[in-house]
């Protein structure tokens, strides 16, 4: 007892969120396409009184017959209903096709614009969140289907509105009859109704389940859908091991849900007997009321069909509850992820900056830690950058330099202390005002899959139309990042598509490189952030990429972080990190003279290169 009344308060609660869900759904319908939802309001509406109008006219149209059989005339009446119950046997037919044509219409209308829905949802998401792993494990199985899970959700209520209005107009049809028998129907469908309450809630499938098993599952099929991913897999022969685990966790996943299924399978068999046994008394009222001269035959013919139909109606809306939990469950997700508050909240009224040339930027007693560790990334860590000054910032790794990027991006906010811009807190700007002065290159950068000009142009993309680029700014920005050596050599040089999947050009991971600066510089920033920029480029390219940011004009900043100290040693300012602190500061001659880490690192490194 107790367990079904914890079973009927978790479909409750399911069936609460189906109807939240399913409501907010439907509110994308009345936002993008009125007018083809209430028409097919309308229609579902209509087509579930059809039925019973057609078998109201096939049992006078038998009484009728009857009549005139016993008359020995045929009766002008008779031929009225023999049109009547045509038209409306041929009805739905016709109807099918018009709804067929609306529906095709909302479908088109509603996937597109859902879809757009859901990039825009993604794109609202901060950094921050981005990177959460159990979010990311959210996401992926929220959009694993695409739109087709709220489509789904939408075309079932579709579904359930016809069957809501059959079942009340069945049961006032059969009320008004006969409440014995309607109370008959009813009685035995109890059992069936207890059956789906029991086990047609249960929602099964390993994209529905929410385990860690589920999530790993995921993690195991990137290894046959990502390409980088797939080859190295292939490479390293690791695909039968990844499918041998993927096998297993579905296997197990299986031996639960069969034994599931075969607890309910018997009850619910047992239940539909117990319905048709209902169905069949009802029957047998119906004609002993013939037989009694109490009931005509057409009207015999009209309860039995109206009562089958009431009884399918009944049965179909149940069981079709299971299915559409299972919907809602995507659905679910996929408004959660909406739904997702920023990690980094902006303030409501942000101090405008209205920046023409770099700003001061302050690092003032600065603590953090990554949010669920409690290892210190930077502790008590000041650094002041001037306009205009070109800083380098050097150290092993894990020394926090790439920690002092993303605090300056604000992907995240410090534990303690303060960052300020210009001596304004950068909480009380305005991240995308913000942004818009930053050109940035992190480790990991975009392959952007379009004509080399428009790739390199997505460094300040004003709109999404080609004639926005400027040519000459794009040509510049390629010569700057020593891309345009080896795109000068493609056939159709800054016209060349960019993906061979795509039938353009594989570009090399040095070359992605080049194309990601190339952004940058295309972008014109204030700002200069690269996050070891040529990390994968050939030495003389990098030198010649660091010679133009050493010589950006006087109003530009740049910080560069780089494993690399001969490259960085014409800046203004290095800086040598050390367990998150500033370990050396100074040029590149100062920290030579100190005879410290970094002039022991500068010499090891040079003479690695002799």
């Amino acid at each position: 007892m107790h367990k079904l009344k914890l079973k009927i308060t978790s479909i409750f609660a399911d069936t609460v969120s189906l109807l939240a869900n399913s409501k907010r759904s439907f509110g994308y319908c009345w936002k993008y396409v009125p007018i083809s939802t209430i028409l097919l309001i309308i229609f579902s509406v209509f087509l579930s009184t059809i039925p019973f109008t057609q078998a109201k006219f096939l049992g006078s149209l038998v009484d009728s017959l009857v009549a005139s059989v016993k008359d020995g005339v045929l009766g002008h009446g008779l031929w009225v209903i023999l049109l009547m119950y045509t038209l409306f046997s041929a009805l739905p037919g016709i109807l099918a096709i018009v709804r067929n044509y609306i529906d095709k219409h909302w479908f088109i209308k509603i996937q597109n614009e859902l879809d757009l829905e859901i990039l825009r949802r993604r794109a609202a998401v901060d950094i921050a969140k981005l990177e959460d792993p159990v979010f990311q494990d959210l996401t992926q199985k929220a959009f694993t289907r695409g739109v087709w899970p709220i489509v789904e959700l939408i075309e079932s209520q579709f579904e359930n509105l016809r069957l809501i209005f059959e079942i009340i107009l069945g049961s006032f049809l059969a009320i008004t009859f006969s409440w014995k028998i309607y109370l008959v129907v009813i009685v035995f469908s109890i059992p069936n109704f207890i059956a789906q309450l029991k086990y047609g809630q249960q929602v099964w499938g390993i994209w529905a389940k929410n385990s860690k098993e589920m999530r790993i599952y995921f993690d195991l099929r990137r290894f046959f859908t990502w390409r980088t991913a797939t080859i190295e897999s292939k490479i390293y022969q690791n695909s039968d091991n990844l499918l041998g685990r993927a096998r297993k966790i579905l296997h197990d996943f299986e031996v639960e849900q069969i034994g599931t299924e075969k607890k309910g399978f018997w009850y619910k068999f047992g239940a539909e007997l117990l319905s048709d046994v209902g169905f069949f008394l009802s029957l047998y009222l119906l004609v002993l009321g013939v037989v009694q001269g109490d009931l005509a035959v057409g009207m015999m013919i009209f309860m039995i069909s109206t009562i089958a139909r009431l009884n399918s109606s009944m049965s179909n809306i149940l069981s079709g509850l299971a299915r559409q939990f299972e919907k809602n469950l995507y659905v679910k997700d996929m408004f959660t992820v909406f739904d997702t508050k920023p990690v980094i909240e902006e303030i409501k009224n942000p101090k405008r900056l209205g920046l023409s040339t770099s700003p001061k930027i302050e690092f003032r007693n600065v603590t953090f830690h990554y949010p669920g560790q409690d290892k210190k990334v930077l502790h008590n860590f000041n650094l002041t950058i001037n306009p205009g000054q070109k800083v380098g910032i050097v150290g092993d790794n894990g020394a926090g330099k790439t920690t002092i990027i993303r605090l300056l991006l604000r992907v995240h906010d410090p534990v303690s202390g303060e960052i300020l811009i210009n001596d304004v807190n950068l909480k009380d700007l305005s991240t995308k005002e913000w942004w818009s002065y930053i050109g940035v290159l992190l480790q990991d950068y975009t392959v952007y899959n379009m004509k080399t000009k428009e790739a390199i142009s997505m460094g300040r993309a004003s709109d999404s139309s080609v004639a926005s680029i400027s040519e000459e700014k794009v040509i510049e920005s390629g010569k700057m990042s020593t891309a345009d050596s080896f795109i000068q050599e493609w056939k159709q040089k800054y016209d060349e598509m960019i993906g061979v999947e795509f039938g353009g050009v594989e570009m090399s991971k040095g070359q992605n490189q080049k194309m990601a600066i190339a952004r940058v510089f295309y972008r014109e920033p204030l700002l200069y952030v690269l996050d070891e920029p040529t990390a994968s480029i050939d030495a003389t390219s990098s030198l010649k990429i660091f010679e133009n940011l050493e010589n950006l004009p006087a109003g530009v900043s740049a910080i560069l972080i780089s494993h690399n100290y001969s490259t960085i040693r014409h800046v203004d300012k290095i800086i040598l990190m050390e367990d998150g602190r500033i370990k050396e500061e100074g040029t590149h001659e100062e920290l030579i003279k100190l005879k410290g880490q970094y002039a022991v690192l500068f010499k090891k490194q040079k003479k690695g290169f002799e």
